[in-house]
């Protein structure tokens, strides 16, 4: 049975939800119908489950974020060591502080880019991390950090524009956002 008032599902011998107090009402047979989670006549559990459109992508959304990060961590590391090696001691040991060029390599006159440029970067790596735990938690809020991380990654070519659409397609609708709340209140 199904609580009239806010759909939760409620044992066979309970008068009352215990979410919202209103009184049981028995509705008709269990049949997987189109809905949403957590509404009368949806099953979306066991052999005759009915996965909603959320629930088929939001584990694979969830890794996607998360493997997004990890590439970001990665480019941080690899920049700083090329960069690094090319301007610092290693550039020294190498020759390549030579001549006029390197030596004013790569901004001379503005230290403070590389700094700025790998702060965003690495901010960029925890909101996907972040967003892509979440999702796979299926936290309550991870809907709403994942739409912020799709809309500043869309601008990011090729890997990070993907991710951004697919996760826009999957999320950002009003039945996406009621789906994705149905299925957090299960876990949360």
């Amino acid at each position: 049975m199904y609580c009239s008032g806010c759909g939760q599902l409620l044992e066979s011998n309970q008068p009352r939800c215990s979410r919202c107090g209103k009184y049981a009402v028995t509705p008709p047979a269990q049949t997987a119908t189109p809905g949403y989670p957590g509404t009368p006549g949806v099953v979306t559990q066991g052999a005759g489950a009915q996965l909603t459109r959320v629930q088929k992508n939001v584990q694979a959304l969830g890794i996607l974020w998360i493997v997004y990060a990890v590439m970001n961590v990665i480019e941080v590391v690899v920049a700083a060591t090329l960069l690094t090696g090319m301007t610092g001691i290693f550039g020294n040991l190498w020759g390549l502080n030579r001549g006029l060029f390197w030596e004013r390599f790569p901004f001379y006159n503005a230290p403070w880019v590389i700094p700025v440029i790998t702060t965003f970067v690495i901010a960029r790596a925890v909101l996907a991390a972040l967003a892509g735990w979440g999702l796979l938690q299926r936290a309550p809020w991870a809907r709403t950090l994942a739409l912020v991380a799709a809309f500043l990654t869309l601008l990011r070519p090729v890997l990070g524009t993907a991710i951004g659409i697919y996760t826009l397609v999957v999320l950002i609708s009003a039945q996406s956002r009621r789906e994705y709340e149905a299925i957090s209140q299960r876990h949360f």
